[in-house]
């Protein structure tokens, strides 16, 4: 039994045990009166009471805090990566990928090969291009997600930390959209970087991404039939 319900039990015994004496003196409730009063008690004098009183489908902070919570708890942040899997091979004629997956390697998290081809070239004849091909290593198996595009709000990428609720800020009234019902949240995020993802090269290759600053977002989030839900979870 977990130790605070524990807790919460005694306080209700200590409760009724000091009360007892003066509930039975006085003129007796009717059995339909007792059991509001009993619950309005229950919930004023024990804070755990109060959760249990709580309705998950409200529009509250303490509802959409934990709805982004479990969100975030479920779903990393990750640096995005233009390729649904790998390993892939790059000719030499895209430098801003190329620093990006080169940092990842550095990281450790891809490796880096190069696959000589002789290619025809018009008025020069044949010439040796460098192509490159990148792969995952054990620990970018770990890391890598895979996506469902841009669009999704869920693009392929390497899992670098995690997003932590500052605070609720502001959220909408709720409305229909669609057949749902829908709030948008405004909060504030702290983003949380795994160690590798604070090394310089990392952070010069993926500076949106790596700030590390708090800042606000707004996410729309729906009612679902056991609470307020992010609709891409």
């Amino acid at each position: 039994m977990p130790i605070s319900f524990l807790f919460s039990w005694l306080m209700l015994r200590l409760f009724v045990l000091i009360h007892g004496t003066e509930i039975a003196m006085s003129t007796p409730l009717p059995t339909s009166k007792k059991t509001p009063v009993l619950r309005i008690v229950a919930c004023l004098v024990f804070p755990l009471a109060l959760v249990a009183c709580g309705n998950p489908k409200e529009a509250s902070k303490a509802n959409f805090k934990k709805a982004l919570e479990d969100y975030f708890t479920e779903n990393c942040s990750r640096l995005p990566v233009n390729v649904q899997t790998f390993p892939i091979v790059m000719n030499g004629g895209l430098p801003q990928n190329a620093v990006k997956y080169n940092a990842l390697v550095e990281a450790g998290l891809l490796t880096r090969t190069e696959l000589p081809v002789s290619t025809p070239v018009p008025l020069q004849g044949v010439r040796v291009l460098p192509n490159i091909e990148y792969n995952l290593t054990g620990k970018g198996k770990t890391l890598f997600k895979e996506g469902g595009g841009l669009l999704s709000g869920k693009p392929s990428g390497f899992c670098f930390g995690h997003v932590e609720i500052a605070s609720i800020d502001s959220f909408s009234e709720p409305a229909q959209l669609n057949g749902q019902t829908i709030s948008q949240v405004t909060f504030t995020a702290n983003p949380i970087l795994d160690d590798w993802a604070k090394s310089p090269t990392i952070q010069r290759a993926f500076p949106e991404n790596t700030s590390g600053k708090s800042g606000q977002m707004t996410l729309p989030l729906v009612l679902m039939n056991d609470g307020w839900r992010f609709p891409l979870n």
